[in-house]
C-alpha cells in the first residue's frame, strides 16, 4: 500500500449497490439477501409499474402527434409513424442495452435481478422523455 488515500471518501457499501452505481447515480433493484428470486421478482415488479408508466406516457404522446399531423397537408404528416419507429429502436436498445448489463451475472441467480432493474431505469428514463416531449410542445 503506497499510503495515499483515495481522492474522495470511499461511502460505506450497502447491500446491492456497487461502486458503479454510486458513481452513476443508478437506481438499485430491490434486493432480499435471502433469496435472489425474491429480488428477481421484485425487479421485474418494478419493470412492469415502469413500463406501465411508460405505455401512458406513449399513449399521451401518439394523440399529441395525431394532432400534429391532422393539422398538417397529407404530404408533411408523419409524426406518428416516426414516434412508432424511434419508440420500437428504444425497445431494440433498451433489451440489448440490459442483456449486456446481465452478463456482469451470466447464469447466476441474480442476473434477471440486473436485467430487470436496467429495464426497469431505462424504461422509467423513457418515460420521462415522452412526459418532458408532451409538456414542453403540448400547446404547440
Amino acid at each position: 500500500r503506497s499510503g495515499l488515500s483515495p481522492p474522495h471518501p470511499v461511502p460505506p457499501q450497502q447491500p446491492g449497490v456497487t461502486p458503479i452505481h454510486r458513481r452513476s447515480g443508478w437506481r438499485t433493484p430491490r434486493v432480499d439477501p435471502v433469496c435472489p428470486l425474491i429480488g428477481n421478482l421484485c425487479a421485474h415488479d418494478d419493470w412492469q409499474a415502469q413500463d406501465a408508466a411508460l405505455n401512458d406516457a406513449y399513449a399521451k404522446a401518439v394523440l399529441m402527434l395525431e394532432e400534429w399531423d391532422a393539422n398538417l397537408p397529407q404530404a408533411e404528416r408523419g409524426a406518428v409513424q416516426a414516434l412508432k419507429e424511434g419508440q420500437r429502436a428504444w425497445i431494440t436498445f433498451r433489451d440489448k442495452a440490459c442483456e449486456a448489463e446481465g452478463y456482469a451475472m451470466r447464469g447466476g441467480s441474480a442476473e434477471g435481478l440486473l436485467v430487470y432493474g436496467c429495464m426497469a431505469r431505462l424504461t422509467e428514463d423513457r418515460a420521462g422523455q415522452l412526459s418532458w416531449m408532451i409538456e414542453a410542445y403540448g400547446s404547440f
